[in-house]
């Protein structure tokens, strides 16, 4: 029996994968939101971060790759365990990364790349092997080639140079990975079978994302209920509710997007790039658990990077709006009034301000949902 009132075998075994790889997704944000929330604290190693980085973009691209061998998943438990090393590659090289990274002694976090390096770039050989020998398309070897001499040299090496030239390399590779899919956009695997389309098995991986997102709302909520009433904000708390409220109207209006999700690979990493800039705003503002303090303190201390993310979300949403050949775009004008108030919120810090600017955003939310329904 290959499908049980619609549910097909597939959908149900490939989302358990996804369920997995959406937790190896929230180790990489989990890492990059505790970068930015202690950015202050110490100083950034930039190898890491463009390295995990790759690494990242790399998974985003394997899963994918992955519907291209979905139909044999549901045909026998081997076809179905041989995708879990992934998963456990993925999430070791994650693990290595940002394990020390919630650490007191925070001066090895400038260090941790070479210090790590065999580790990292084992694992990710390890990643390119496997996947050689698991390929579907022949076409992607060349890449792997590519990959595993770059894996060789930041193993054999701790030039620092070398490195630099090692990580743009790889990440040139994945940018010519992306083109080239884009350049020759196969249509056969965009809707996929009856069955299990392409479509849903994209946005199976996207929604994990957004849940996780919603986690950490949750999880910044569950600690203002724990602390003192003194240490409250009332601002940061409505621009932390208005936050998540306009997460919720983006996931309302990307139903319309997800018939051209599947294009492409880049229709597919742009539709990422939404829930990772709320997840940046919402690491800023909320503090990490171990730092929380005054929340209007975090608030004003981040207010720049807040507002200059809010500007980039409303950017970014007028320009998915042309790119994914939306029909009803009025919501761009109240996009606008989000850029331009969030442009210029980011040099005042008179709370005044900021408290009819958080009523002004509320306000602009409610006439957008109330257009929607006109």
């Amino acid at each position: 029996m290959d499908e049980i009132y619609g549910f097909s075998k597939v959908e149900y075994l490939v989302t358990f994968h996804s369920i997995i790889f959406g937790y190896v997704a929230s180790v990489f944000l989990e890492g990059w939101g505790y970068i930015l929330r202690r950015r202050k604290s110490f100083k950034l190693d930039r190898y890491l971060l463009f390295f995990t980085y790759e690494v990242f973009t790399l998974m985003l691209i394997h899963w994918w790759n992955l519907y291209d061998r979905s139909s044999l998943i549901s045909q026998n438990l081997f076809h179905f365990l041989e995708v879990l090393p992934y998963s456990i590659i993925f999430y070791f090289i994650a693990t290595v990364a940002f394990a020390r990274i919630d650490s007191s002694n925070t001066n090895n976090l400038s260090t941790v790349y070479f210090t790590h390096r065999i580790k990292l770039y084992a694992s990710l050989l390890l990643f390119i092997v496997y996947d050689f020998a698991m390929t579907v398309r022949l076409e992607n070897h060349i890449f792997q080639i590519v990959g595993m001499f770059i894996c060789v040299a930041g193993i054999a090496s701790q030039n620092k140079t070398l490195h630099k030239a090692l990580i743009t390399i790889g990440i040139a590779s994945v940018f010519i990975i992306i083109v080239r899919n884009l350049l020759n956009i196969d249509h056969r695997f965009i809707y996929g079978s009856e069955n299990y389309s392409k479509v849903e098995h994209l946005t199976i991986f996207i929604s994990m994302i957004y849940g996780y997102v919603i986690t950490v709302y949750f999880v910044g909520w569950s600690m203002m209920l724990r602390a003192r009433i003194k240490d409250l904000s009332l601002i940061q708390f409505l621009w932390t509710l208005f936050s998540f409220l306009f997460l919720i109207d983006i996931w309302w209006g990307s139903w319309s997007r997800n018939s051209h999700v599947a294009t492409s690979m880049l229709h597919f990493l742009l539709s990422i790039s939404t829930p990772f800039l709320i997840f940046i705003i919402c690491v800023l503002l909320f503090p990490h658990k171990k730092e929380a303090g005054n929340y209007l303190t975090v608030f004003l201390s981040n207010k720049k990077l807040i507002f200059l993310s809010f500007s980039l979300l409303f950017l970014s949403q007028i320009l998915l709006s042309f790119f994914f050949i939306e029909d009803h775009q009025n919501e761009n004008y109240f996009r606008l009034a989000g850029i331009a108030l969030s442009i210029v919120s980011m040099k005042i810090d008179n709370l005044n301000y900021h408290r009819i600017l958080v009523s002004i955003a509320f306000l602009l939310l409610s006439f957008n949902v109330f257009n929607q329904f006109l």
